[in-house]
């Protein structure tokens, strides 16, 4: 096992803008059971050419990005007609985790790092999802009242520009439904965690609730 947790650490699919994608996920049979659960949706209001580049913003975070997982398993390929490869860019610790970084990098996760966008947009046809809210987002929004998180979050902005790619804002309807946040108070022991957390390592553990207290809310999503 300690092994396995240097190679993690180590892993270099994390930061080289290619990952370690396997399709073969999506072909589980276990997924099968999503579509009833979390049904999604696409809808384009533009016609985008597969053949060019481009940085997709997503809105919003949500518990954790829910939706964003159900589109990488269930919607990847559809969405993929109209953007050619999509890779999706996240937290490189979230990546580095034991077993759970390797379910993120098989579902084609890469580093949102700068270094690793800017290989992921040299390569051809190749375009960048972010999840530009972070953790601000996840610690702000609540079923219904969705907070977007921008102003100090506009380096995707920067790397579009120098990559000659196109933005696009990307919506998910229904994120924030999965789960309920648990109030907690500002001078806790958990706050003060989080903000450590946060602080150093651009992570956060919020307490969350479902149906039943631990199973995920039954949500539509709707991306747009």
């Amino acid at each position: 096992m300690i092994v396995y947790f240097v190679l993690r650490l180590l892993d270099p699919a994390v930061e080289n803008g290619v990952g370690r994608r396997g399709k073969w996920i999506r072909d589980l049979r276990l997924w099968r059971y999503l579509d009833s659960y979390f049904p999604c949706s696409i809808t384009l209001e533009e016609p985008l050419n597969p053949s060019d580049q481009y940085v997709l913003g997503y809105h919003p975070h949500g518990s954790f990005v829910h939706g964003l997982q159900i589109l990488g398993l269930r919607k990847m390929p559809e969405l993929e007609q109209h953007l050619g490869d999509v890779r999706v860019c996240m937290n490189p610790v979230a990546l580095r985790l034991p077993f759970s970084g390797e379910y993120y990098l098989t579902l084609g996760g890469v580093s949102c790092s700068r270094q690793s966008i800017r290989a992921l947009l040299r390569s051809n046809n190749s375009s960048a999802l972010i999840v530009v809210g972070g953790v601000p987002e996840m610690l702000h929004g609540e079923p219904g009242k969705p907070e977007l998180c921008l102003n100090n979050h506009k380096g995707f902005v920067r790397e579009a520009i120098l990559s000659g790619a196109s933005l696009v804002p990307l919506y998910m309807f229904g994120e924030t439904s999965v789960y309920r946040r648990l109030p907690v108070c500002p001078r806790s022991a958990i706050s003060r965690a989080n903000h450590w957390f946060r602080n150093k390592f651009k992570i956060a553990f919020p307490l969350y609730y479902g149906r039943c207290f631990i199973l995920p809310n039954r949500t539509e999503f709707h991306c747009v």
